[in-house]
């Protein structure tokens, strides 16, 4: 989900991280003249990746590292706490290691369930709408390819659900629009037809509605503007000027035109 275009972080909310617990035995330190902060610090010492430096071969240079950290609970038993009497105390001898979880300080549920919750926050300025797409896209991947796949009884009983999605409110604001549009447009129409009682005129009124709208969409393309509710709700209110407007105008026409002009004259 990272890795998608737009998307600027993705936190994990609930849930607990394995950790390797380490539990000293104090009497067994004590008879080897050891103590806590020796076990810890050979383990903060053991447990760390570190540069080896670079090996020059031909024209390239290649980095190298000594990996130290440790991969599983018989590579802790395996530390080296110190040396007494010319022999290794290993920590085994003074300690067990145990995998569990971390301390629980937070939970997320869901259906009464315990779930873990994971959000997408995309960058600013980024198309909310083509991210989400992407986003869909990448939770399919992952119920169809990953979840299957995963060992043990844990897979079978993972789901991933999609409990928000903002474009949602985005489609309904659109739709909401585009019907006030049609709406506002075929009474508007009627309206005419029943004063003006002419096909003609009233379809140049209505002709004017759709022209204005297109004509504001090609304005906004040409500007790199994006839409958005603000911009929506602005060309919804606008209809109604766009109808005043044009009866003003086409009454101008009709009265030049019965002035004796010709009818393109008269529009001119």
């Amino acid at each position: 989900l990272e890795r998608i275009d737009g998307v600027a972080e993705v936190n994990v909310f609930g849930g607990r991280e394995r950790e390797v617990r380490v539990l000293a035995d104090n009497e067994a330190l004590a008879l080897r003249g050891l103590n806590i902060n020796d076990l810890i610090q050979a383990l903060r010492r053991e447990n760390v990746n570190t540069s080896a430096g670079t090996i020059s071969e031909s024209k390239r240079d290649y980095r190298v590292r000594v990996i130290g950290q440790y991969e599983s609970p018989e590579e802790v038993l395996a530390s080296v706490v110190a040396i007494r009497d010319g022999k290794p105390v290993y920590v085994r001898d003074v300690a067990t290691v145990e995998i569990g979880h971390t301390k629980q300080r937070g939970f997320v549920r869901s259906f009464g369930y315990p779930s873990i919750a994971i959000n997408v926050i995309r960058q600013s300025g980024a198309n909310v709408m083509d991210v989400m797409e992407e986003v869909r896209a990448r939770l399919d991947d992952v119920r169809s390819e990953i979840l299957p796949n995963l060992a043990g009884d844990v897979g079978p009983h993972l789901r991933l659900r999609q409990v928000y999605d903002e474009t949602t409110y985005i489609d309904s604001s659109i739709d909401l629009v585009v019907s006030n549009l049609w709406l506002g447009g075929a009474i508007a129409a009627i309206v005419l037809l029943i004063f003006l009682r002419s096909f003609v005129m009233t379809g140049i009124v209505a002709l004017a509605i759709p022209i204005s709208v297109i004509g504001t969409f090609l304005v906004l393309l040409a500007f790199g503007r994006t839409l958005n509710v603000i911009s929506l709700a602005g060309i919804a209110f606008a209809v109604g000027m766009v109808v005043d407007n044009a009866i003003v105008v086409l009454e101008n026409i009709y009265r030049r035109y019965q002035g004796g002009l010709t009818p393109m004259k008269a529009a001119y």
